[in-house]
């Protein structure tokens, strides 16, 4: 399912990251939020023209993975 949200280019999954100007980490609940978002009228109207400016998404390296948590609220996690 992470493939069809992020999609394939020159940077895949094994790719070594040797250098980098930046880096953003976005945590998620489930990937219909991402749906969500990139749908919303404002992010289509204000953020992503000005994403296109500041990132050249060519050459974005994405990776996807997920948290686990062992310990929350000082107490061990279920």
């Amino acid at each position: 399912m992470a493939q069809q949200y992020l999609g394939q280019g020159p940077a895949d999954s094994d790719q070594v990251v040797a250098s980098f100007d930046g880096h953003a980490e976005i945590v998620l609940e489930n990937w219909e939020i991402l749906s969500r978002l990139r749908a919303d009228p404002y992010y289509q109207e204000v953020v992503e023209p000005s994403e296109a400016k500041l990132i050249d998404k060519a050459s974005v390296v994405r990776r996807v993975g997920y948290e686990e948590v062992w310990v929350s609220d000082g107490k061990a996690a279920d």
